[in-house]
C-alpha cells in the first residue's frame, strides 16, 4: 500500500475549504450577517425590526396613517407598512434599507 501523495492532500484541503466557505455563506445568509451585516429576508419582515434599521445612518422615519415613510437627506426612500408580510414588498424594503441605511 502506498502513502497518499501531495496531490490527494491538496484535493482534500481544497474540498474542505470549499465546504467551509459554503457553510459560512449559508449560515451568514440565514442569520442576516452575510456581506457586512444587515437585514435578511424573510426573517426580518417585522415592522419593529425594519423601523429600527430605518433609524440608522442618516435615515429617519415619519409617521403616516398606514405606514412609516423612511427618508434620507430629505428624500423618501421607502415606506414601511404597519403590518409587514414576508412577500416581495418586504424583500424590496429590506434591499433599500440595507443599501441606504446600512440595515
Amino acid at each position: 500500500m502506498m502513502a497518499p501523495g501531495p496531490q490527494s492532500k491538496l484535493k482534500r484541503s481544497a474540498s474542505s475549504t470549499a465546504a467551509w466557505v459554503l457553510l459560512g455563506a449559508l449560515l451568514g445568509s440565514v442569520t442576516g450577517f452575510a456581506a457586512g451585516g444587515g437585514l435578511s429576508y424573510p426573517g426580518d419582515c417585522k415592522s419593529s425590526t425594519l423601523q429600527r434599521a430605518a433609524s440608522k445612518n442618516g435615515c429617519s422615519t415619519h409617521s403616516g396613517s398606514n405606514h412609516l415613510t423612511v427618508k434620507k437627506d430629505g428624500k423618501v426612500i421607502t415606506q414601511i407598512p404597519h403590518t409587514v408580510k414576508p412577500n416581495g414588498t418586504c424583500r424590496e424594503i429590506i434591499k433599500v434599507l440595507n443599501t441606504q441605511c446600512g440595515g
